[in-house]
């Protein structure tokens, strides 16, 4: 075992830290452009914005004399939504016209079918920093 008090914590310091990529991923073979799917573009979120989303979607409330946290669900998604999907931009007021919706996640519950709507999510939980290192696209198809 390494002597913990030799270790250096250079590594570990933010000018040397690779940041997480954005990744493309095709959400829907409907959306096509010169015959060819569109990809989406989805931004990988840190820690810090992960527990913000959370904080912002969470509600205090007492029950009994004990406080109780409950998550809004669609309040959660909305903001997932927003911070995650970079491509097409869910918050574009022309798009967001173009299907009579005010919202991220109207829009992108306009825009796909069921089964690509819940894809959406799970490609942003897998990908996007919610749940553990996926290494390829081939996984995250399995």
């Amino acid at each position: 075992m390494s002597n913990i008090n030799q270790m250096s914590l250079r590594g570990f310091f933010k000018d040397g830290v690779k940041k997480p990529k954005e990744f493309e991923v095709v959400i829907s073979e409907r959306f096509e452009e010169n015959g060819e799917p569109i990809k989406w573009v989805i931004k990988p979120l840190t820690g810090r914005e992960i527990d913000y989303i959370q904080n912002q979607a969470n509600k205090v409330s007492i029950v009994n004399g004990v406080p109780t946290t409950e998550t809004n669900q669609e309040k959660l998604k909305e903001l997932l939504l927003e911070k995650t999907v970079k491509y097409p931009d869910l918050m574009n007021a022309e798009l967001q016209d173009n299907y009579g919706v005010q919202s991220a996640k109207d829009l992108a519950g306009e825009m796909l079918t069921a089964g690509e709507y819940n894809y959406l999510f799970e490609v942003i939980q897998k990908y996007g920093g919610l749940t553990t290192k996926v290494n390829t696209v081939e996984e995250l198809k399995n």
